[in-house]
């Protein structure tokens, strides 16, 4: 089944200079699930996104793909980085 495509801002070159690029689903899902959220860990995100048959690493992947796209930022503290969504 393909994924749809939900169009967001964003700061990547991937938009042909218009600000707006398509979102993969999984992407938005992820996203969402970090508004309202502190102090955003890989681990924490993992636990509150509760998506079936995902591990640790799809959440990995899925916020280095946010933060190419300029939609995420992070932070290191002590051992951990920390992940925050930019503003749009």
């Amino acid at each position: 089944m393909a994924e749809s495509l939900i169009p967001v801002f964003c700061k990547c070159s991937k938009c042909g200079g218009t600000g707006r690029a398509p979102l993969r689903a999984r992407l938005a899902r992820t996203l969402a699930a970090m508004r309202g959220m502190d102090d955003i860990t890989m681990q924490s995100l993992y636990r509150a996104v509760k998506e079936p048959d995902i591990g640790p690493t799809a959440i990995a992947r899925r916020l280095e793909e946010l933060m190419r796209l300029g939609l995420v930022t992070r932070r290191r503290v002590g051992d951990i980085w920390v992940y925050k969504p930019v503003d749009t």
